[in-house]
C-alpha cells in the first residue's frame, strides 16, 4: 500500500520502514507506534542499509524512520543513499547523535525531521512522523502544481514569468520556456540578469513600463500595455503585457504573473491598414481638390477667353511698333501665363487632354539631367543611376519631362542654401500583392520607377501630408505658385502611376514615381500641324456669355468668315432648323442653360446629319474629347484659344 492510503478516510494503515540496527531500539519504537489512536502503522524493519534500500526498491513504504549508525554505512552518507533511492517518500532521522550541526546538515539535505534517541517519547514520534507526511503530501502537490505550470507554459506561445514579491519588492522571477521564442533570451538569461527586462525595452517606451510595474507593487489597477522590445537578434518587436496580481487573505501582494504576447503581425497590419487608410484619405481629398480646381478653372477659362480675345482684337486695330500696341503684347503674354496656369490646375484634377504615345522614359530622364547639370550650382551634386533598359511607357513625353523637372527643381530648393546630393535613378520595379494591398492607385504588375532623393532640409509629417494640394508651398513668397507638385500629382495619376515621397526634417526626401510598363512597343500616330488660311465660310457660333460672343464674332470676321451668333442653345437650334444649309460650320460652348453643347450638337446633326460642328469648353467631366467625336463633332477645343489656333481648327475641320 502506497502513501495514498493515507488520503482515503477508509485506509488508516501507513506502511514504515524502520532501518535499524540495534533490536532494542527496534522493538522500543514498535511499542510507540502501537499507542497511535488515529493513524494504523504497520512497521517493517530492516537492520542494514542494504536491505532497507531492497525494500524501498520494491515500493508500498510511505515513511522512513532513519538511523544514521548502520554496519554497512556511517553518517550522512547513509541518508544521501536513502533519499537518492526514494526522494519522494519522507524520511525521518532517528539516531543516537545529538549532533545540532549533524542535524542541521541532515534537514537541509531533504530529512523531514532528526530526532535523538533517548529524547523522543512516543507522542514526539507520532506527531513528527505525521507532520512529515503532511509535508511530503505538500510537496507533491506543489511539484504536481509546477509540473503542471511547466506544461502549461511550454505549450504556449506566449511568454509567461512570476515574480514573487516580499515587503513589496520584487525578490525571485520564474520565466517560462517560451520567452525564447518571443524576446530570444533563454528562462536562464533572464534569471541571472535582473535588469535584462528594463534593457530591452526602449528608451521611449520606459515610462509606460514602469508605470504599469509601480502599480501592481502599490495594489492599484493594472491594464495590460502594448509597447516594443528589442528582442536578443536586434529586432524591434510589438508585444502586449499583462500583469495579473495575487494577494493574501489580508490583500498583502504576494507575487504576480506577466504574460507577454508577440502582436507584432498583429501591428505591421494594423500600420499597414492605417497607411491606406491614410492614402484613402489623402487620395478622395486629391479628389475633392480636383473636382473644385476643375469647377474654377471653367469660370476662369472663360475669363481669360474674353481677356486673351479682345486683347488679341485691339492689337490688330494698333499699328505696329506703337507704345500701346507693345503693352498689349505684355498682358498677352501675361494672359497666356494665366492659360498655363490654369491646364496645370486641370492638369492636376486629371481633366486635360495628353497626347499620350510610347516612350523610353529614360532618355526622357537623361535629357533632362544633362540640363539640369548645367543649370544647377556646383554645391549641388548629382548622382545618376539610370537602366537604359527599363523599357517603354505610355506617355506624354512633355509631361514626365515636367513630372522630372519639377521633382528635380523642388529637391534643388530644399539644398540651395547649404548644397547637397541630388540622386536620380530609374529602374525596373515588380509590384506583387502585398505592395499594392498598402499602395493607393497601384496595381500588381511591372511598373517603371522613378527616384529623385535630396540630402536638403527635409519636411515633418504634416508638411509632406499637403504637398501635393494645389497652391500649397513652403518657399518664401515669389518663389513658386505652390503648383509644382499638384501638377506632378496629377500627371502621374492620369498616367495611372502613383507618386510616395518619404522625407524627415534634415534628413532629406525621396519621391518614388511609378508608371505602368508597357509589355510591347506601339507605333506612335502621325502628328502633322499644317498652317491654315484665312476662309469665307458661314459660321453659326453660339455661347451663352454676351462677352465671348461679341468677341468671338469680331475674331472670326476679322478673319474672313460670315458669322451669326446666337446666345442661347434654343435660339441657335430654331436658326439652324429654319435654314439648314445656310451654315457651313458651328462653334458652340458646352455649358449652357437649357440645353448643353452637346445636346445641341445632336439636335443640329438629326436637322442635318453633314454639319460641321466645333465643341468649346472651359472645363467639362460631361464629355471627354474622344466621346465628343465618337458622336460626330468634329474638333474640340479647350478655352481659352486664341485666332491663330482657333483659325487652324476651323480649316482642319472644314477641309481636313
Amino acid at each position: 500500500m502506497t502513501h495514498s492510503a493515507i488520503q482515503n478516510p477508509k485506509s488508516k494503515i501507513v506502511w514504515v520502514l524502520l532501518i535499524e540496527d540495534n533490536p532494542g531500539d527496534a522493538r522500543l519504537i514498535r511499542k510507540m507506534l502501537t499507542k497511535a489512536k488515529v493513524v494504523l502503522f504497520e512497521l517493517e524493519c530492516a537492520n542494514r542499509l542494504s536491505t532497507g534500500l531492497e525494500r524501498l526498491a520494491e515500493g508500498g513504504i510511505d515513511l522512513v524512520l532513519l538511523d544514521l549508525s548502520l554496519p554497512d554505512s556511517p553518517g550522512l552518507d547513509t541518508f544521501a543513499k536513502t533519499y537518492a533511492q526514494a526522494p519522494h517518500v519522507p524520511i525521518i532521522v532517528l539516531t543516537g547523535l545529538d549532533d545540532q550541526e549533524l542535524a542541521v546538515h541532515a534537514v537541509r539535505e531533504g530529512a523531514q525531521d532528526y530526532l535523538v534517541k533517548g529524547e523522543v517519547d512516543s507522542n514526539l514520534l507520532l506527531r513528527a512522523m505525521r507532520y512529515a507526511i503532511e509535508r511530503k503530501g505538500a510537496e507533491k502537490v506543489l511539484r504536481q502544481s509546477e509540473e503542471r505550470y511547466r506544461r502549461i507554459t511550454g505549450a504556449v506561445t506566449d511568454y509567461i514569468f512570476t515574480v514573487r514579491i516580499d515587503n513589496g519588492h520584487p525578490v525571485e522571477t520564474v520565466h517560462g520556456p517560451a520567452s525564447v521564442a518571443v524576446t530570444g533570451y533563454t528562462p536562464e538569461e533572464f534569471a541571472s540578469d535582473p535588469y535584462l527586462w528594463i534593457r530591452m525595452v526602449p528608451e521611449e517606451d520606459h515610462a509606460a513600463v514602469q508605470e504599469q510595474a509601480s502599480r501592481i507593487l502599490l495594489g492599484q489597477d493594472v491594464q495590460p500595455i502594448e509597447h516594443r522590445i528589442l528582442r536578443k537578434d536586434g529586432a524591434i518587436r510589438w508585444v502586449r503585457n499583462t500583469l495579473v496580481p495575487h494577494y493574501d487573505t489580508q490583500g498583502k501582494l504576494l507575487s504576480y504573473d506577466g504574460l507577454i504576447r508577440d502582436i507584432n503581425k498583429r501591428k505591421e497590419a494594423e500600420e499597414a491598414t492605417a497607411k491606406l487608410e491614410a492614402q484613402l484619405h489623402q487620395a478622395q481629398k486629391m479628389k475633392a481638390i480636383g473636382t473644385l480646381a476643375g469647377g474654377i478653372a471653367h469660370d476662369f477659362n472663360n475669363i481669360l477667353a474674353a481677356i486673351l480675345g479682345y486683347t488679341e482684337l485691339t492689337m490688330y486695330d494698333l499699328p505696329e511698333g506703337s507704345l500701346a500696341r507693345a503693352n498689349l503684347e505684355q498682358a498677352l503674354k501675361a494672359g497666356m501665363r494665366a492659360k498655363n496656369l490654369v491646364q496645370q490646375i486641370l492638369t492636376f484634377s486629371r481633366k486635360s487632354e495628353q497626347e499620350r504615345r510610347p516612350v523610353q522614359i529614360h532618355l526622357i530622364v537623361k535629357e533632362a539631367l544633362k540640363l539640369l547639370r548645367s543649370s544647377l550650382p556646383a554645391t549641388i551634386e548629382i548622382r545618376q543611376n539610370i537602366d537604359t533598359k527599363c523599357g517603354v511607357v505610355l506617355a506624354d513625353p512633355t509631361q514626365i519631362d515636367q513630372v522630372m523637372m519639377n521633382l528635380c527643381t523642388n529637391a534643388y530648393h530644399a539644398m540651395h542654401e547649404r548644397g547637397g546630393v541630388l540622386e536620380v535613378s530609374l529602374n525596373v520595379f515588380e509590384i506583387d500583392a502585398a505592395f499594392a494591398r498598402t499602395h493607393a492607385n497601384l496595381q500588381e504588375g511591372s511598373y517603371v520607377r522613378l527616384t529623385v532623393s535630396d540630402t536638403g532640409h527635409g519636411m515633418d509629417r504634416v508638411t509632406t501630408e499637403r504637398i501635393f494640394e494645389p497652391f500649397f508651398t513652403t518657399k518664401a513668397v515669389g518663389d513658386g505658385t505652390g503648383m509644382g507638385l499638384a501638377t506632378v500629382h496629377g500627371i502621374v495619376t492620369s498616367h495611372d502611376g502613383a507618386i510616395t515621397v518619404h522625407s524627415e526634417p534634415e534628413k532629406g526626401s525621396t519621391f518614388h514615381v511609378y508608371f505602368p510598363r508597357l509589355d510591347s512597343i506601339l507605333q506612335p500616330e502621325a502628328q502633322t500641324t499644317e498652317p491654315v488660311p484665312r476662309g469665307k465660310e458661314r459660321i453659326l457660333f453660339v455661347d451663352d456669355e454676351e462677352q465671348l460672343v461679341r468677341m468671338g464674332q469680331q475674331m472670326l470676321e476679322r478673319l474672313g468668315y460670315h458669322v451669326t451668333v446666337r446666345t442661347s442653345s434654343v435660339e441657335a437650334v430654331e436658326a439652324f432648323r429654319a435654314q439648314p444649309d445656310r451654315f457651313d460650320l458651328v462653334i458652340t460652348d458646352q455649358t449652357m442653360p437649357n440645353m448643353t453643347g452637346v445636346e445641341l450638337a445632336k439636335e443640329l446633326m438629326r436637322i442635318r446629319p453633314d454639319v460641321p460642328i466645333i465643341l468649346t469648353t472651359g472645363f467639362s467631366e460631361v464629355v471627354t474629347p474622344q466621346e465628343a467625336k465618337n458622336m460626330g463633332i468634329r474638333e474640340y477645343i479647350m478655352k481659352p484659344v486664341v485666332a491663330r489656333d482657333l483659325a487652324q481648327a476651323i480649316r482642319q475641320v472644314l477641309h481636313g
